[in-house]
């Protein structure tokens, strides 16, 4: 019990800097990994790490989300939650997942 009590001081009582550290790391909703940034997909509300993000750009219908996207935007919709992944776009993006596993 001792020690449990010590880990928990330890943790209670961490310095500033690695509490800012701990709030700026999350996970990826697409593909997983930490990262320190991220940004919101096109097709939906997921948070990106920036491989992803790349991905995203590739994929066939990105530019339709992204039209939407700003189409929104202009019509001051700021809870606009995308226009969906397509079986193609999910395929995809799927695929270029799998090959950076297997990469």
């Amino acid at each position: 019990m001792g020690l449990i009590l010590r880990l928990l001081h330890i943790y209670i009582n961490r310095p500033e800097k690695l509490r800012k550290w701990e709030a700026m790391t999350g996970i990826c909703d697409r593909c997983g990994a930490g990262s320190w940034t991220y940004k919101m997909s096109k097709f939906n509300s997921d948070e990106l790490c920036s491989i992803c993000q790349k991905d995203e750009k590739l994929a066939p219908g990105y530019a339709k989300a992204d039209a939407a996207e700003r189409a929104a935007l202009k019509a001051q919709d700021y809870n606009f939650e995308g226009i969906g992944l397509s079986a193609a776009d999910h395929y995809f993006l799927t695929m270029c997942m799998r090959q950076r596993c297997e990469g």
